[in-house]
């Protein structure tokens, strides 16, 4: 697939039959992209939960790899929004070295 980032692509192929199988005979792209991230991420519920739970566990990713990223918590929140527009307070990441 041109265009297609291989990533991506690789998930796809191994996952996309599963998600379709459990969407109705007609569904549009979000349909698709909404229960992709249920099953990803483990949440049943509408896309404001997803954004949460993906958001809650790249939080913890950063928090737990920070020496391995080369990062550290300032130990200050700013208000920014989310993929949706909804205004939410998140950590502040500082780089302890140039990546």
């Amino acid at each position: 697939m041109k265009g297609v980032n291989k990533n991506i692509e690789t998930y796809l192929d191994n996952h996309a039959g599963g998600i379709i199988a459990n969407l109705g005979n007609k569904f549009d792209s979000h349909d698709f992209i909404l229960k992709l991230l249920q099953d990803m991420f483990g949440v049943q519920s509408d896309s404001d939960a997803i954004i949460q739970a993906v958001d809650s566990q790249i939080g913890r990713y950063l928090s737990e790899k920070q020496e391995d990223l080369k990062i550290k918590d300032t130990e200050r929140r700013v208000p920014t929004p989310n993929i949706k527009g909804t205004i939410s307070n998140n950590e502040v990441w500082e780089k302890t070295s140039k990546n």
